[in-house]
């Protein structure tokens, strides 16, 4: 009965640990077909800051000032909430929104899918986004913070 035990424990473990290493991990020349990017700065610095989100919940981030920095893995995501944005993006139908409006200080979401992707831009005088862009601005805000360390 014991030597059943530790062989079940054996093969249980063995599948845990392979199911963990088949996750897939990118890197910057290994990007999958779809991202979204969040991309906010301008203001008196002219500093830019730009969290990049696969669906495996991989995060990447770049900040610029005078140059452009290349980007930088940082700590992930969980992967259910990071398939949420990209649920979200599609179900709210933001690659239908256009919002072209820079402004003093900036904010951009851009969705890739393949070959496509769209944008939304705003921070000036003429457009506001709906509160439900704002509203998933400031989720992936909170999520994001501090995964930069």
């Amino acid at each position: 009965m014991r030597k059943l035990l530790v062989a079940l424990g054996t093969l249980v473990a063995f599948f845990a640990l392979s199911h963990c290493a088949g996750a897939k991990s990118y890197t910057m020349d290994t990007l999958p077909a779809e991202r979204i990017t969040f991309r906010y700065g301008g203001g008196f610095t002219g500093q830019y800051q730009e969290y990049m989100l696969l669906p495996n919940g991989q995060l990447f981030y770049k900040r610029e000032v005078i140059n452009a920095v290349p980007f930088r893995e940082v700590t992930a995501v969980d992967p259910k909430t990071a398939k949420s944005f990209f649920t979200t993006y599609e179900k709210q139908n933001f690659a239908q929104m256009t919002y072209d409006d820079p402004g003093n200080m900036t904010y951009t979401i851009e969705r890739v899918s393949g070959a496509d992707s769209t944008h939304m831009t705003w921070g000036g005088d003429n457009e506001k986004p709906i509160e439900e862009v704002r509203s998933y601005w400031r989720r992936a805000m909170q999520v994001f913070e501090g995964k930069t360390e």
